[in-house]
């Protein structure tokens, strides 16, 4: 209010009729006019213009902020003398908040109630609704349950075949061989791998203004797809999807599932006609960043690219730190330029001996439709292409040069289509190529002031975020710096990565998670309901090598289940 922003102090203290925010509320000016939608009450706008008179006394005890933030090492206090508010951030205390803390596991405790733990996950809950006083709900019958849990492993439901013969299964193990056949199916990977498309913003064009076709996207869908269904180790599928390209493979095969993974970094949406290049990089960097960081690590993180971190403690250089590893990389997204995309980019080759699909086929009917297309677009783009009756001024020659660019890029796009596909609409060579990532130049950037592009200050190293490391950072001497990135979130030593897997889980099966705000863990965030249970589960992870399909068997064996 005192110091204001780009436009100045809100209020004068002592002349409202001096104060920006007085003459909005006031509306006498229509553009300036707040709030939007119809004024304050008279009654209002006089006791305000009352304050503004009397010097604008405020609280002796400052500015509230939410408790959370202040335990994430983020302290804000009110100075003297109307000036502005400081903010500081305590590295060394924000890494005392519980989720930038490894997680400790306990050894679950036993109930009152034995008898209604069937394993550990149960003993949590029951010791938990003992110590409220409340009883569990009955347990479902056996066609529910079997409904409940098809849905839930594979997205569909029982067959009449399947629920008959398990109404019919008298045994005591008779819930072990249905989770273990579901867990088998091609379904699981579909089902599961769908909830990872989700958190990776999986869409097949670009939407945003002019929504660009990603007609290769479908490869990383199936890499999902597939690591879920082989059940991969999970630290080891976030870093193929970080750093794919620079981690050691065993042949072809791995080579190009490798390459493939990286698409994480390469979907997404994206501006494309965003009139400068550098303005596009940043963004390109700054949805990569966001992904990675709430889809992997639960944290906010591009938050902090205009301003330090308002709730945790990432200051902005951390921000700028990361932004130096995505923009020494290279993502291909595979576009031509045309009309509405700007920012054209190339596609990664896929080892040529990789047992990979060429993809899908092409109506031989569609081909030759496009090969007229094609043909139209190329007469056009040609100077005996357009009309020439009459004599041209400017303008007609403007639009006429104009016209011819759109036409050759039309061809081109075309040209580009038609060589994937043989005379009888099969694959070709040509397409064994994907979105993804790979090495660019690297460099270090500067911090940019509000984001903006003509406020840079200091160049800051390529880094991580300073709070989730107690000792002293990786180096990173060379290359972008992925490489040191992938390895720490796909590491156990990462105090969010198991905990925030483990709660995606839980929220699948159960319906709400143990951090009701599966994507942040920060302070703005909601704490665990039962967070030894939670980090017991994250240790649980790590302990059974990072098994997806054993954790969601223990939850669907479960008597809470």
């Amino acid at each position: 209010l005192l110091a204001g922003g780009a436009t100045g102090a809100a209020i004068v203290p002592g002349d409202p009729d001096a104060a920006p925010r007085i003459e909005a509320v006031r509306y006498e000016d229509p553009i300036f006019a707040m709030p939007p939608k119809a004024p304050l009450s008279d009654e209002a706008v006089r006791d305000l213009e009352r304050w503004v008179k009397m010097g604008a006394p405020w609280p002796d005890d400052g500015p509230r902020v939410p408790d959370d933030a202040m335990h994430a090492g983020v302290e804000v206090e009110d100075l003297a003398g109307g000036e502005s508010l400081d903010r500081e951030i305590d590295i060394e205390a924000g890494r005392e908040f519980w989720s930038f803390r490894l997680p400790v596991r306990v050894e679950p405790p036993t109930p009152e109630d034995a008898e209604w733990a069937w394993g550990p996950i149960d003993g949590f809950l029951r010791t938990a609704m003992e110590e409220a006083e409340v009883e569990p709900v009955r347990d479902a019958d056996k066609r529910t349950w079997l409904r409940r849990v098809t849905f839930d492993l594979t997205g569909l439901p029982p067959t009449p075949e399947e629920i008959e013969a398990f109404a019919a299964d008298r045994s005591a193990p008779a819930y072990e061989p249905v989770v273990d056949r579901l867990l088998a199916s091609d379904a699981f990977g579909e089902r599961f791998g769908r909830h990872w498309l989700d958190v990776a913003r999986y869409g097949e064009s670009s939407g945003k203004e002019t929504n660009v076709a990603y007609p290769h996207a479908w490869r990383y869908r199936d890499f999902v797809i597939d690591a879920m269904n082989e059940d991969m180790r999970f630290d080891v599928f976030l870093q193929k999807q970080v750093a794919g390209d620079l981690l050691e493979y065993a042949g072809e095969d791995e080579r190009a599932e490798n390459l493939v993974a990286t698409g994480y970094l390469a979907i997404g949406s994206k501006s494309h006609n965003t009139n400068d290049r550098r303005q596009f990089a940043l963004d390109v960097v700054d949805e990569q960043i966001d992904a990675v960081s709430q889809g992997m690590l639960g944290l906010t993180l591009a938050c902090a690219r205009c301003h330090d971190h308002k709730f945790d403690p990432v200051p902005i250089e951390d921000y700028y730190a990361l932004a130096g590893i995505f923009l020494s990389t290279d993502t291909r997204y595979g576009t031509l330029r045309g009309a509405g995309n700007d920012h054209p980019s190339d596609l990664i080759d896929l080892p040529a001996g990789a047992d990979v699909p060429d993809g899908p086929t092409m109506d031989p009917l569609i081909r030759r439709l496009f090969e007229r297309g094609r043909e139209r677009a190329e007469r056009r783009a040609s100077p005996d292409g357009m009309s020439m009756d009459r004599e041209m001024d400017t303008a007609d020659e403007r639009l006429a040069r104009l016209q011819q660019r759109r036409s050759a890029q039309q061809a081109a796009i075309l040209d580009d289509l038609l060589v994937r596909f043989d005379e009888r609409g099969r694959p070709t060579a040509a397409n064994r190529v994907a979105m993804g990532a790979v090495e660019g130049t690297p460099r270090d950037i500067a911090v940019l002031e509000r984001g903006e592009l003509d406020r840079p200050g200091d160049v800051v190293e390529r880094g991580l975020p300073q709070v989730l490391w107690s000792g002293e950072q990786p180096a990173i001497d060379e290359g972008s710096g992925r490489l040191e990135l992938a390895r720490w979130v796909g590491s156990g030593d990462n105090p969010l990565t198991a905990r925030v897997w483990v709660n995606r889980i839980w929220l699948h099966m159960f319906g709400a998670g143990i951090v009701s705000t599966p994507d942040n863990f920060g302070a703005g965030g909601q704490p665990p309901s039962h967070p030894e249970l939670l980090d017991w589960l994250a240790a649980e992870l790590v302990a059974n090598d990072w098994s997806t399909k054993s954790l969601v068997r223990e939850l669907a064996l479960s008597h809470a289940y």
